[in-house]
């Protein structure tokens, strides 16, 4: 990815500070877990440790920047059933997330090229 769209995607990742009290953070694990252990229920945690544990293991995963600045296979699966659902009327109005990232793919010459609508087999109805 250029260095330009890396600056901007890591421009937008900066979480402004948080504070309560005398305790100051800007890590968005840190700051849930704070207020799990601060507040009153309900829990954002299991009560079983090994449940626990699993749930801050997902956290972390995700946490850790396993969004990449590429292309990916989750990438490539998402265009058909945006496409699929689009032309199932399905409404898409509650998922702005989905319709943005599926419009910034679209603007990628691979995926204009093998939309489903630019195969050789669509139907004519189908096609763009």
């Amino acid at each position: 990815m250029a260095a330009a769209s890396v600056a901007g995607y890591e421009s937008r990742q900066t979480l402004q500070n948080f504070s309560v009290g005398t305790m100051s953070a800007k890590d968005k694990l840190t700051i849930i877990q704070y207020i799990e252990e601060t507040r009153p229920g309900p829990h954002l945690l299991p009560q079983n440790p090994k449940k626990r544990a699993q749930v801050r293991m997902i956290c972390d995963l995700i946490t850790s920047g396993i969004q990449p600045l590429q292309i990916s296979m989750a990438d490539i699966c998402l265009v058909p059933q945006v496409y699929n659902a689009a032309r199932f009327k399905v409404d898409m109005t509650p998922f702005p997330t989905i319709k943005k990232i599926n419009d910034t793919l679209l603007e990628v010459e691979a995926f204009k090229a093998s939309h489903p609508s630019c195969q050789p087999d669509t139907p004519p109805d189908l096609q763009s």
